[in-house]
């Protein structure tokens, strides 16, 4: 039973007091360690298990926490769960909030608003209710992949397991004590319950991280407080053991000190993000802390021991819990600004110590010892810290949904970007009938030829070209498109073994070739994407042939462009040819508007460019392809490159025109722009 919490309040801070000051400096040289493994790991220098120094701190809190609870227990008989909580509050938040208080406001200029990253504000609210691993798994799913890494509140996940630790633990510890300890005795009820909570959490980890598990990863994975506290168990059943640590013999406390170093040298090492974590791997960096520990206990003199005891590791100890918060927010926006730069990760985790210095000093040591003798004077305190974060989460949410964000649509092109076969469901995977084809026609009553777009989403985000330029010549549109179809009536794209690639594109050719040559003769708009002709595991297989290789495969490409337009051609048909657009796939990273921050808009550097001879190597083939059909059948060609390129390069944006939509389909507005290439080509001959 805790006292009342007036009484309890008012020994919080000589409490705290006492532990500052009979802090180990191994343990803070641990911390250092743990910090510094982690900062090296993001910053990106190579230290592949460099995220297990999260693990390393879950041991020592595990092991500290205990300490001071025991403690309290054998001085006064109880444990005050009102005073440990409101400690572990002046400890944690207000350096937590005013990091994500800042994190907030500078990704308002430096992440984009319309992309995934509108998940950092869901983060900052998790992470302020320690739930951000439940929100992290989520938003961002697996911690190593790379939408995870533009998070800058990705590293919130951990203090959210620790505070969730914090809360359950003094319970379970106070139910030991006193339940079970009415049977057993208080110290070993408690001990028993930690000991079978900590199996029970080990034998999950393992289990998920070795098997399929019908109840998911989400609940025993990466960011699980199931899988991860036994890593606190551990620490703790040190705790208890501590008495006995001492009557360790020197020689044995030396040798566990350099099993522990060596272990946690090969947690930092041989574990990488591949590895089944956590599990059996985690083993090294958890019994390596707990080895250091007992040797810190047993032979505080000696050299492992000493060496992590130094002044700086002491220092940076001290900074640990302000420089794990800063580090990643900085190294985040850091290298978003700077995305190809080698060294800016590595310059930014080092920069971040100034920032976690303001923390510790300005923050931490400031609020850690702050008086809260009465209850009303713990409610002014919670206050004095969360009204920063609450107004700022509002503010940013306001800003970032209401200002932000439509300049930002604005800026782009959305709502628009869907182009308008798109909206109307004129490109489909399914339901090729003449009812589809007779719902997407357009100026159906116009008196001049029709014309017929055809081919897959490349020729759709010419929807509005071909639209403006049928409106100009008074001739009716229809538009039937289908996702990744070469509109080819007997080539197929295979993989190795023959089967289709996409399955719905013999149906979708079949029906095209059945409508044009029932249709009113007329102009047919050809275009596709040419992905497909340089994908090394994709392949044409026309008539029984099968074309690999980039060359080859153009080779078939016109003789089956040559084939079929030839045929229709015999219905009173006549072509254009639109070349493919210049692409922004390979090499990457790939191109995607609504991935722009408000700087990049605002500075009109929202865009990528890549030179045409980069391009070529892996559009050159097609695009030969292209020009011999159309050479050979005498009918116009438009090349995109004339709108979307220079000389030397060609660009998703043109002087803060936005041209693209994503990495390989151009924007409504450039659509747009091109009415007057179509109109060219479209007048009635």
């Amino acid at each position: 039973m805790p006292p009342d919490t007036d009484s309890a309040t008012r020994r919080a801070s000589s409490v705290e007091a006492r532990t500052e000051s009979n802090r180990r400096r191994d343990v803070q040289g641990l911390r250092a360690v743990a910090v510094l493994a982690v900062v090296v790991y993001h910053a990106g220098i190579p230290l592949p298990g460099g995220f297990t120094g999260v693990d390393v701190f879950f041991v020592i809190s595990g092991y500290v926490i205990t300490l001071m609870l025991l403690r309290e227990w054998g001085r006064s008989g109880r444990i005050s769960l009102a005073s440990f909580y409101l400690r572990r509050v002046k400890r944690l938040v207000p350096a937590l909030a005013v990091m994500v208080s800042a994190t907030l406001l500078v990704s308002l200029f430096f992440l984009p608003p319309l992309g995934e990253d509108n998940r950092v504000l869901y983060t900052a609210a998790a992470a302020l209710l320690f739930v951000a691993n439940v929100a992290i798994d989520i938003l961002s799913g697996d911690y190593f992949a790379a939408r995870s890494q533009t998070n800058p509140l990705l590293h919130t996940w951990t203090l959210a397991v620790e505070e969730q630790f914090y809360l359950g633990f003094p319970l379970l510890l106070v139910l030991g004590l006193v339940v079970l300890g009415r049977r057993i005795g208080a110290r070993r009820g408690a001990l028993t319950l930690i000991a079978t909570a900590t199996a029970v959490s080990f034998s999950l980890a393992v289990l998920a991280s070795s098997t399929e598990l019908p109840i998911g990863e989400s609940l025993l994975g990466f960011y699980s407080p199931l899988s991860r506290a036994w890593e606190f168990g551990v620490g703790s059943l040190l705790a208890f053991a501590e008495p006995a640590l001492r009557r360790i013999p020197r020689a044995v406390g030396s040798g566990l000190a350099a099993l522990g170093a060596a272990s946690l040298v090969a947690s930092f090492t041989l574990i990488s993000s591949v590895t089944p974590f956590p599990g059996l791997w985690t083993l090294l960096p958890v019994l390596g802390t707990a080895a250091l520990l007992v040797a810190g206990v047993s032979h505080p003199e000696g050299v492992i021991t000493r060496s992590v005891s130094g002044r700086f590791l002491g220092w940076v100890g001290d900074l640990s819990y302000s420089l794990y918060l800063w580090h990643w927010p900085v190294i985040v926006i850091v290298t978003l600004t700077w995305p190809d730069s080698d060294t800016v990760a590595a310059l930014a985790g080092l920069a971040s110590i100034v920032p976690a210095a303001a923390s510790y000093y300005l923050i931490e040591r400031r609020f850690r010892h702050v008086e809260t003798p009465t209850r009303r004077s713990v409610v002014l305190f919670l206050l004095r810290i969360l009204w920063l974060p609450v107004l700022t989460w509002m503010a940013a949410w306001w800003v970032a949904s209401r200002v932000v964000a439509p300049f930002v649509r604005d800026e782009i092109g959305q709502p628009t970007l869907d182009n308008i076969a798109i909206e109307t469901e004129c490109i489909t995977e399914e339901g090729f009938n003449r009812e589809w084809a007779q719902s997407c026609v357009w100026g159906e009553d116009r008196p001049g030829e029709p014309i017929y777009l055809i081919g897959d989403s490349n020729a759709a985000h010419f929807s509005e070209s071909v639209l403006g330029a049928g409106e100009i010549h008074n001739r009716p549109v229809t538009i039937i498109t289908a996702p990744s179809c070469i509109p080819l009536r007997d080539m197929t794209v295979t993989y190795e073994d023959g089967s289709e690639v996409f399955t719905w594109c013999s149906k979708y050719n079949a029906f095209a070739y059945d409508f044009l040559e029932n249709a009113p003769p007329g102009t047919i708009v050809l275009a596709f994407y040419d992905v497909l002709s340089w994908s090394d595991d994709r392949h044409y297989l026309a008539r029984g042939e099968m074309a690999s290789g980039s060359g080859d495969k153009a080779d078939t490409l016109e003789r089956e462009l040559l084939r079929d337009t030839e045929s229709l051609s015999e219905f009173g048909h006549d072509f254009v040819f639109v070349q493919t657009i210049p692409q922004f796939r390979t090499p990457g990273p790939s191109f995607d508007p609504r991935e722009c921050n408000l700087l990049e808009l605002v500075n009109d550097n929202c865009a990528r460019s890549v030179a045409m001879s980069t391009l070529d190597k892996t559009q050159g083939f097609n695009r030969a392809a292209l020009e011999a059909v159309a050479s050979a059948r005498q009918e116009p060609l438009i090349d995109p490159r004339d709108e979307l390129c220079d000389e030397v390069f060609c660009s998703t944006g043109d002087e803060g025109f936005i041209t693209y939509r994503d990495d390989i389909h151009i924007s409504v507005a450039e659509a747009k722009r091109m009415i007057p290439y179509f109109e060219a080509v479209l007048a009635p001959r």
